[in-house]
């Protein structure tokens, strides 16, 4: 198993933060940097990590965040828990997308269990008004530290029902990476989850790659010996 370190510095969180899956929980599950590779670096430590992350994603007012961190602070072995658990909830949304991306079908046992989770966030959901029709949701003010993993698993199951999920595809990066994103493009020809990040990464690598192949042809042709 891949070793995971910590963000260098609490608070650091907002800085570090690049949000390039395009469907919140597929930024979620990139909330570990690189997904592959022998170093990974986890940015959520603890549930006030988590709602930070959250607030900064657009999940959350400030207003929202405050009252969370209070519930938090009130009550931190459940916080604790409710942490663990989305952190879980996280690891088997990086599993089942992780597994479209791949062009395989994910297990069936990793379905079900996201179906029980959203079927336990639907107990605490009510039908809201929304664009002249109803949707389940949890309203603005509902002081439960479990609503970032409810609002995590409507967006994961969101996305699993919608023509878009033939596009959820994982970084091509070959330097290791695994961030999953939507691509949105028309054609749909994205293959990096950052062409500033990842993209050019891969750019420098071909290029020295030819450079070292034109040099190494040049010092296998024969010398010219002066006429």
């Amino acid at each position: 198993m891949a070793a995971v370190d910590a963000v260098p510095a609490e608070g650091d969180l907002e800085h570090y933060l690049r949000l390039l899956g395009g469907c919140t929980c597929l930024d979620f599950v990139n909330s570990v940097d690189p997904r592959t590779g022998t170093r990974r670096r986890d940015f959520l430590h603890g549930y006030n990590d988590l709602i930070t992350w959250a607030q900064l994603a657009g999940m959350l007012s400030p207003a929202a965040w405050k009252r969370l961190h209070e519930l938090s602070e009130q009550h931190p072995q459940h916080a604790a828990r409710v942490f663990r658990s989305t952190i879980a909830l996280r690891e088997l949304l990086y599993a089942i997308f992780g597994a479209i991306a791949a062009g395989e079908q994910p297990t069936s046992a990793d379905l079900h269990t996201l179906q029980n989770t959203y079927l336990e966030a639907l107990r605490h959901a009510e039908l809201q008004v929304h664009d002249g029709g109803f949707v389940w949701g949890w309203p603005e003010g509902t002081d439960a530290l479990e609503r970032i993993g409810w609002l995590l698993t409507q967006a994961a199951i969101e996305l699993l029902a919608s023509p878009q999920i033939g596009r959820v595809k994982m970084c091509a990066s070959a330097e290791g990476c695994g961030w999953l994103f939507l691509d949105t493009s028309k054609n749909g020809s994205r293959r990096w989850c950052s062409m500033e990040i990842c993209g050019n990464r891969a750019k420098i690598r071909r290029l020295n790659a030819r450079r070292r192949t034109t040099a190494a042809t040049a010092e296998s042709l024969p010398s010219q010996e002066p006429a």
